[in-house]
């Protein structure tokens, strides 16, 4: 396998620590948050960097593909990506629906669910929802056909253009999507919304000089990590006032993508420099999706929901165990659908197992 096409430890790991992340922020529920101050800056503070890390890095990944992807035709790559990001978005998306159709047909999880997110919705709504990207059963299922995008544009643009050209336009879109979405689709729904919303934490990865970046690792890690304190000043102390205007807005856009990638590019490069006492992470990291897809909400949000709201369980302890569980039962899935000889049927329909 060439050096252009090879998975990378520290890419792996640094997936791995954003795959962590995101089942962290998703142990919280809104009680939770409105009861303890640590459960508000926590939730607030890992939702303002950890989908962009995954994006970052799935950008840089992208670009280690590009050349091979790049001989493939419009159809095959249209194929090729709609088979790992669509399909399982969709088939894990009407198995969701189905599941909790049966559920609602209990009366005391009909009674649990009632007033939630979970409660039983008609099925042209339900698919309304996850056209929009705003799936009420899994809304994290959002990630996958917004990725499907981001990939498809810059296969567009390393087709259509010279290598210099298309690193020219991504570049022009790392600037132009954060002002783009502040100025004029923050009211859409999520499906647009997301794309320019995400876009340039993307585009920067597929931009982002890797080889040279690995070189200077030691600054980029310092610079990201003054950067995390920017974040975190920001939160605790939201007291910069910037005046009105389209211009003013679109500065004050910028200035939280360059503290927000700044940092997510600094966590990346604490694993180059790490890789060796962090190479137990590199296995979750090449098996993202099989955690990302089946965390939620078997994991995090309806045991959250019981766990803490129905029974009392301590914030603490609901966010253990539910983060706990988030690793551990994707992980028996894919050994129960070893030991049952399913892995060839998941493959068939896209999902991980």
């Amino acid at each position: 396998m060439t050096q252009t096409t090879k998975r990378l430890d520290h890419i792996d790991i640094a997936k791995a620590i954003g795959l962590l992340l995101v089942i962290y922020g998703h142990t919280f529920r809104m009680s939770m948050r409105a009861a303890h101050p640590w459960c508000a800056f926590s939730y607030t503070f890992v939702y303002r960097f950890h989908v962009p890390l995954l994006f970052l890095l799935s950008g840089m990944g992208c670009t280690l593909t590009a050349q091979k992807n790049r001989s493939l035709s419009a159809r095959q790559y249209v194929c090729k990506k709609a088979r790992s990001l669509l399909l399982p978005w969709g088939i894990y998306s009407g198995f969701l629906y189905v599941l909790f159709c049966m559920a609602n047909l209990v009366p005391p999880v009909r009674a649990l669910l009632s007033g939630s997110a979970y409660q039983l919705k008609q099925p042209a709504e339900y698919l309304w929802l996850v056209l929009r990207n705003e799936n009420p059963y899994g809304f994290h299922l959002w990630y996958l056909p917004t990725l499907f995008w981001f990939v498809l544009t810059a296969w567009l643009l390393d087709k259509a253009l010279s290598p210099a050209a298309a690193r020219a336009a991504k570049l022009v879109l790392v600037v132009a999507l954060p002002a783009c979405y502040q100025l004029l689709f923050t009211e859409w729904f999520w499906a647009v919304k997301s794309y320019f919303q995400q876009g340039a934490f993307f585009f920067l990865g597929c931009v982002l000089p890797r080889e040279k970046a690995e070189q200077h690792a030691k600054p980029l890690m310092l610079f990201g990590t003054l950067c995390g304190l920017w974040v975190v000043w920001g939160l605790l102390f939201p007291t910069m006032v910037w005046p009105d205007g389209l211009l003013a807005e679109a500065v004050c856009t910028w200035v939280d993508y360059f503290k927000v990638s700044g940092f997510c590019v600094g966590i990346w490069a604490a694993c180059v420099l790490l890789q060796k006492p962090l190479r137990r992470l590199v296995p979750l990291g090449q098996n993202t999706m099989l955690f990302y897809l089946y965390h939620q909400p078997f994991c995090c949000a309806v045991p959250g929901l019981v766990l803490y709201e129905k029974l009392g369980v301590s914030a603490g302890g609901t966010v253990f165990i539910c983060g706990a569980a988030g690793l551990v039962v994707p992980y028996l899935f894919c050994r129960l659908a070893g030991r049952l000889h399913l892995r060839p049927l998941l493959r068939r329909l896209g999902l991980p197992g």
